[in-house]
């Protein structure tokens, strides 16, 4: 039977397709593809995990977001008022004693949003008058300070009718106006968003592709093993291949700053050496990993295929696109691990809010650990390929 199946075949033909020799090298093709470890779990993993991160670590709701209330009224019914918006888990309620504190906070990004309560609000909400709240928001994330933005505006009323209710007021009279201030991005456009992210994709992406592939080959051209046998030492090995590519990632990130300023108008607040800095370090961190990667690959298609495993999911979980308070909560955790993540921090927050070093002096030091970490990886996996 298969002698006769292979006989159609051989003498079948579509155009100029013989059916017999597609089928033999379909067959070929699908045995390597079986074989190759790597492949497969890049077609197979890739496809898992953005499946699960799409929908189950990104959500379109915040949880334990820092929201700051600014208390002046301090009544039983705006500490009630408080105590609701905390009681839904959407925001972490932080004390801030003066909108001047609140106004720093927010421009270091240690929270995302300040509720300010006047003197007179309950008095004003007891007459029947409307009381007004001023809500600032963070405006460099507009996907979060719109959401921030709506579940305040939705609840408050409602949770200021429900404590009139407990308190025998029939019927309830709360009328609650929030006025609304989006800070560092009033419009809420999207592309101050985006210019500070894409700097940190970019970088990612091209400085881990390029540090991938150059011990793979160096070894694929039978050099490395020559360099290995010379009195070089494992961290002379690291910082001849990083120093040159730190110098051009440098550039390209200086390009990709100006052509932002240029095309969309979206000029740098903070200090440009800080953003310098901040770029060389994380620049840095980038090239650990992506010299962790050659020395595991064994071929330039194989780095390729890792690298394609590393960094996306940390475009994913980062905060390039979807905040990292919209992840669910063990994914957030994972997020603190990842590089990409403080250095979205960082940047947007030195670009866009001005912020200086008193402010982003955490995130930066994790930053340096991470950085830390991985080139002592990179240099103990080179001295093991030179044993």
């Amino acid at each position: 039977m298969k002698q006769r199946w292979r006989n159609f075949a051989r003498r079948f033909w579509i155009g100029q397709v013989n059916l017999y020799r597609l089928g033999s090298l379909f067959w070929r093709e699908f045995r390597e593809l079986l074989n190759d470890r790597l492949t497969l779990a890049l077609l197979i993993l890739l496809p898992t995990l953005m499946l699960f991160t799409f929908t189950y670590a990104i959500t379109t709701e915040i949880s334990n977001y820092p929201l700051a209330v600014v208390d002046n009224d301090r009544t039983e019914l705006s500490r009630g008022l408080i105590s609701g918006i905390g009681a839904t888990n959407a925001f972490e309620i932080i004390d801030c004693p003066t909108q001047e504190q609140a106004l720093e906070d927010l421009g270091g990004g240690e929270i995302g949003a300040a509720l300010i309560l006047p003197p007179g609000f309950s008095e004003s909400i007891q007459a029947g008058e409307t009381g007004i709240a001023q809500l600032l928001t963070d405006g460099v994330d507009p996907v979060v300070a719109r959401t921030a933005r709506a579940y305040i505006s939705g609840s408050v009323s409602l949770i200021a009718r429900d404590i009139q209710t407990g308190q025998g007021v029939r019927p309830p009279t709360a009328n609650i106006e929030v006025d609304i201030r989006p800070l560092f991005n009033p419009q809420l456009r999207s592309e101050p968003f985006m210019i500070p992210g894409i700097l940190g994709y970019l970088t990612t992406f091209l400085t881990v592709v390029v540090m991938s592939l150059s011990i793979v080959r160096e070894r694929e051209n039978g050099t490395f093993e020559g360099m290995m046998v010379t009195p070089i030492t494992p961290w002379e090995v690291i910082l001849g291949k990083v120093m040159p590519m730190a110098l051009v990632s440098l550039i390209v990130s200086m390009l990709i700053i100006t052509l932002g300023w240029i095309a969309f108008g979206v000029a740098p607040q903070g200090s440009p050496l800080l953003i310098l800095i901040v770029v060389l370090v994380y620049l840095h961190c980038c090239m650990a990993y992506g010299l962790l990667i050659s020395n595991k690959a064994r071929t330039s298609s194989e780095a390729v295929q890792l690298t394609v495993l590393v960094v996306i999911p940390q475009l994913q979980l980062s905060g390039f696109i979807f905040p990292v308070e919209a992840l669910g909560t063990p994914f957030q955790y994972l997020a603190e691990l990842i590089p990409l993540t403080h250095f979205n921090r960082i940047i947007r927050a030195v670009y866009l809010s001005g912020a200086d070093m008193s402010h982003i002096w955490l995130e930066f030091l994790i930053m340096l650990v991470l950085m830390a970490f991985f080139f002592t990886l990179a240099a103990r996996s080179i001295r093991r390929q030179a044993l």
